[in-house]
């Protein structure tokens, strides 16, 4: 492995988990090179050039904390364990694919839910080919904004600007005369579902309904 020195060519060498940002001043008490390095979990941690030689400093400490976690709660060969640490990365880790739909827009996991215990306790393991689903999907990761949810739950459940305007009219539902609700869906000029409803929410739940039936974006 290459050796790091005081030269900013080294600025972006990785090691293992560490990519090297900057420089950073020697230690105080030890006349030892220190770098500032980005670990892959997002967190920057200030490491000594002896220990990136060596390979003993291979994270900023995420590693062995995800490693001793796994061994305590005795959970990481079941699926809770993975859905939680899914939960958990893409709220917190920016570098991720999907950070910018969770964390990038505030969504947070509840300091009660950090740990995979209290997790576990308050939601039990996912059965029957249901994932987790925040009720609001605007709101928080926390014991009561979220289920156990099917595909078809979530997908009526899904982001409210995909299927509810600004103003909070639902596309596909409109008052018909005399009096009662329809609900319509129709893409590229085909009719796919209209019909006549007495309240509004059960136009609403039709018509959403009717897109897991055939599919997402109605013309």
């Amino acid at each position: 492995m290459e050796r790091p020195r005081k030269n900013p060519a080294f600025v972006g060498k990785v090691f293992k988990h560490l990519t090297i940002i900057g420089t950073a001043s020697r230690s105080p008490k030890r006349n030892v090179v220190r770098w500032r390095c980005l670990c892959d979990c997002g967190t920057e941690a200030i490491v000594e050039e002896h220990y990136l030689n060596s390979g003993n400093n291979s994270s900023c400490g995420c590693k062995k904390r995800n490693a001793d976690s796994k061994t305590k709660h005795g959970l990481a060969h079941m699926k809770v364990y993975h859905v939680w640490k899914n939960m958990i990365d893409r709220c917190s880790n920016p570098r991720l694919k999907f950070y910018p739909y969770y964390g990038g827009r505030g969504i947070k996991v509840c300091e009660r839910w950090q740990d995979i215990k209290n997790f576990f306790l308050d939601m039990g393991e996912p059965r029957d080919g249901k994932t987790l689903d925040r009720i609001n999907p605007d709101g928080d990761y926390c014991p009561e904004n979220c289920r156990w949810a099917t595909r078809r739950e979530q997908v009526l459940n899904r982001r409210i600007q995909s299927g509810t305007k600004a103003d909070g009219t639902v596309i596909g539902v409109y008052a018909s005369a005399p009096s009662g609700w329809m609900a319509c869906l129709k893409r590229n000029g085909k009719v796919f579902f209209r019909k006549r409803f007495k309240t509004r929410s059960a136009a609403i739940t039709a018509r959403r309904e009717a897109e897991v039936s055939v599919g997402r974006n109605p013309a």
